[in-house]
């Protein structure tokens, strides 16, 4: 049968309590940090009610982010019942480029967040990972992946084994992975190509302020990009130096695959449902690319959707009217995943 039994909770009137319907139900999560592998914390957002039939959702960030940017997301799908987990990578924390921190977060692989999160599932599904030890699900998680939390979550998907597929994956202007262009524009390219001696290199970086207040931050409004890009955190170069080898163009990709292997995906090794959304605005994650994502997918037997968000840039989670899109992941799993 199709996704039922997502509670119908009654939402008290939110006019008669002076709150929106979401602050209603707005509880701080659970911060776990130990028993969590390499990652650096777990946010667990619990549903109203927990039981057995409870689907989990993994929200996995992208670069330069730690787990806050699903905090929206997070609140509003354990609302809808179910168990949200947002972890942080491991190492993504404040002056995490400095000494042997930095040293290791620079050697950092996209498959070593891959192995991260899919140590969280086995936590999960042992009973070890939140505080209900009872609690075991009997479905196999959602996982949704923003940018390259977006590429993680398609390998994680490969890897799993056939008898314990993902439930879905939902890939949030998602890194390509090999085989599909970047789509960067000329100035992308020149920006990034001052750090390219890092990333090929293997060292932690970060794009200046005005980098990502063009490319990243371009659909918050512009008096927040300072806070924002404060809050931002250094990044792998390595995993950086992986998607190059893969999607980029021209002699840093030639460099980039003399020193990584591609992320390479199969696509017939995935075989749950598949959510695809791209932003019109999206300047660091192209629509273009969402829409090589779908060509890639879409001949597989699973159900396989591609959206394009109007008006809408990079953080499509985070920027005003970020419900639109939740919204709408919310009825694709009622009406795509199965109990």
């Amino acid at each position: 049968m199709f996704f039922s039994f997502i509670p119908h909770f009654v939402i008290l009137d939110a006019t008669l309590c002076g709150k929106t319907e979401m602050e209603v139900y707005m509880k701080d999560p659970e911060v776990i940090t130990q028993g969590i592998g390499y990652n650096h914390e777990v946010a667990i957002y619990y549903p109203p009610e927990l039981s057995s039939d409870t689907f989990p959702i993994f929200m996995l960030h992208g670069n330069w982010a730690t787990r806050g940017r699903n905090t929206n997301y997070a609140h509003y799908f354990s609302q809808k019942g179910f168990l949200v987990i947002t972890p942080t990578y491991r190492y993504h924390h404040k002056d995490n480029h400095k000494g042997v921190i930095g040293a290791k977060l620079g050697k950092t692989s996209i498959l070593d967040y891959v192995n991260d999160i899919e140590f969280l599932i086995e936590q999960l599904y042992k009973g070890d990972l939140i505080k209900h030890k009872d609690f075991v699900p009997q479905n196999q998680p959602i996982v949704m992946g923003h940018s390259m939390g977006g590429l993680v979550a398609q390998r994680l998907a490969v890897q799993r084994p056939k008898d314990k597929q993902l439930s879905a994956l939902i890939l949030l202007c998602s890194g390509p992975p090999a085989g599909i262009s970047l789509h960067a524009d000329k100035d992308y390219k020149k920006r990034i190509a001052r750090f390219a001696g890092r990333v090929l290199l293997g060292k932690p970086y970060i794009p200046d302020l005005e980098s990502m207040s063009k490319y990243i931050y371009n659909g918050m409004p512009k008096e927040s990009h300072a806070n924002l890009y404060a809050g931002a955190v250094y990044d792998s170069g390595t995993a950086s130096r992986e998607i190059i080898a893969g999607s980029g163009t021209g002699l840093v990709k030639f460099l980039a695959k003399l020193l990584s292997n591609p992320i390479e995906v199969n696509a017939h090794d995935i075989k749950c449902p598949i959510l695809i959304v791209g932003c019109e605005n999206d300047k660091v994650i192209a629509p273009a690319i969402a829409n090589d994502l779908y060509e890639k997918y879409q001949k597989r037997s699973a159900p396989t959707t591609l959206k394009i968000f109007k008006g809408f840039s990079h953080w499509t989670q985070y920027e005003s009217g970020w419900e639109t899109s939740a919204d709408f992941i919310y009825s694709w799993i009622r009406k795509n995943v199965h109990t």
